[in-house]
């Protein structure tokens, strides 16, 4: 293990986003234990033709390894009930990239959406007012 990492995670859903982003969220909570999720945003779906997305960004901390977290991301979007197969179709139940691991980015692409942008200022307003703990 190394030292605490901070670790950034975009969660989205075109199928039954409000279960199935809160199903999403809970899973962070129980493997990280303390969670900061940021609201939830509807947004149209890019590269693919499907209903709209629900979004939200997971801000947690850990000793973990990158693969180890990695390993449970994709962990999380199966028991969320996402498939190879649903995907084919444009049903995405759970979608997570981790955005940030330490001081490491990943998903370029992603920090320049414009909707990802809002979330990312509310999470930095969120560590401004030590509010950065809040959980589902």
């Amino acid at each position: 293990m190394s030292d605490l990492k901070e670790i950034i995670l975009a969660l989205g859903t075109n199928h039954e986003p409000e279960i199935n982003i809160d199903k999403g969220c809970q899973y962070f909570v129980r493997y990280f234990g303390n969670v900061w999720l940021s609201s939830q945003l509807r947004t149209e779906p890019i590269g693919i033709h499907s209903d709209r997305f629900v979004n939200c960004l997971a801000v947690t901390y850990s000793k973990l390894e990158l693969d180890d977290i990695q390993k449970e991301v994709k962990r999380i979007e199966r028991l969320c009930g996402d498939t190879p197969e649903l995907r084919a179709e444009n049903i995405i139940k759970m979608d997570i990239d981790i955005l940030e691991y330490g001081v490491q980015r990943l998903h370029i692409k992603d920090w320049s959406r414009p909707y990802m942008k809002l979330l990312i200022k509310e999470f930095v307003q969120a560590q401004k007012s030590k509010d950065i703990r809040k959980q589902r």
